[in-house]
């Protein structure tokens, strides 16, 4: 949980926190949740926090030692096992939803259905937590949902492993994909039999990674415009608009900072003037991996081929969390 740094933004400070495992395996996400708050708990607001656990998982003995070890953990205050019908799929009812090595094993017709019911089950402003194993062709998966109308029109992206441009709309595809992979250390589940930690332990020493995206459950994007439409934005005449997502280059040049910007939708390059001498201030901060949501107009002249935007304001900056 901590490698996500975004731990105590996820997790509201009350006395009860909910949360769906979907796709549990033995139950290293929830226990990464529980160990966060174990180590959290002198902070202020998450003295008395614990967790109602809800999880789904089809392999019997993996259910069975998620419910074990989790069950005897200081921080969980209930475990539930959960079918897809089950009355426990509540309308507005988890702060968080963990969907780990599900998406890659889906049709579109069966990511449908969850982004619907992971829509519905979600609280407003609830957290959505996406965990895919790093290989390549793996990751088109996680950017397959991020296109979704749905996502694009309820989630706010809070934060990814890395840009997750299209192989096909990215000349630096190897690159980013080198940037946007990430180790996660989980702790081994107590309770595995040799049988079930094989697995795991042939992926750590085949150095296996794993992506990830942080999504936020909002009513109103607020006329954010992916990079893939500026085109369409153009030949409408705006000017106007607002944009969020990745630095995935930085280039200096005399009179300005070229700034490359990816939300896994297409690429867009942002230019900062020197002439905005508040504005580029901060523009010296910013550098490759940091999440960015800024405010511009739409420049007439492309920079490398990509659609430009010059920038106003900066709305909201992230640095990058390794």
């Amino acid at each position: 949980m901590n490698n996500f740094g975004k731990g105590m933004e996820m997790i509201p400070r009350k006395d009860f926190v909910t949360i769906l495992d979907y796709g549990a395996g033995p139950g290293t996400a929830s226990l990464a949740v529980c160990d966060f708050l174990e180590e959290t708990k002198g902070l202020s607001g998450y003295e008395n926090t614990k967790v109602k656990l809800y999880f789904d998982e089809r392999i019997g003995d993996f259910a069975i030692c998620y419910k074990k070890m989790l069950s005897k953990h200081g921080k969980a205050a209930s475990v539930d096992y959960v079918y897809e019908k089950d009355e426990n799929w509540k309308i507005n009812y988890y702060d968080m939803i963990m969907i780990s090595y599900v998406l890659s094993e889906l049709d579109g017709n069966m990511q449908q259905w969850l982004i619907t019911n992971v829509h519905n089950c979600l609280k407003d402003n609830g957290f959505l937590v996406i965990i895919e194993p790093a290989y390549k062709g793996m990751r088109k998966f996680i950017g397959t949902f991020l296109k979704d109308r749905l996502i694009r029109g309820s989630f706010e992206i809070i934060d990814a492993s890395g840009p997750l441009c299209s192989e096909k709309s990215c000349d630096k595809w190897g690159e980013c994909y080198g940037k946007s992979i990430k180790r996660k250390e989980l702790r081994t589940p107590d309770g595995m039999t040799e049988k079930m930690k094989r697995p795991f332990e042939e992926k750590k020493r085949k150095r296996i990674k794993w992506v990830y995206a942080i999504l936020k459950k909002v009513t109103d994007q607020g006329g954010c415009v992916d990079p893939s439409e500026l085109r369409e934005y153009y030949g409408t005449g705006r000017e106007n608009i607002k944009l969020r997502g990745w630095v995935i280059d930085k280039e200096p040049t005399e009179y300005a900072e070229n700034i490359t910007l990816c939300n896994g939708l297409g690429r867009c390059n942002l230019a900062f003037w020197k002439e905005r001498r508040v504005l580029f201030e901060r523009v010296g901060n910013i550098s490759d991996g940091d999440f960015l949501c800024v405010e511009g107009k739409i420049s007439r002249c492309s920079y490398q081929n990509l659609p430009s935007v010059s920038v106003t304001e900066i709305v909201e900056h992230i640095k990058r969390v390794d």
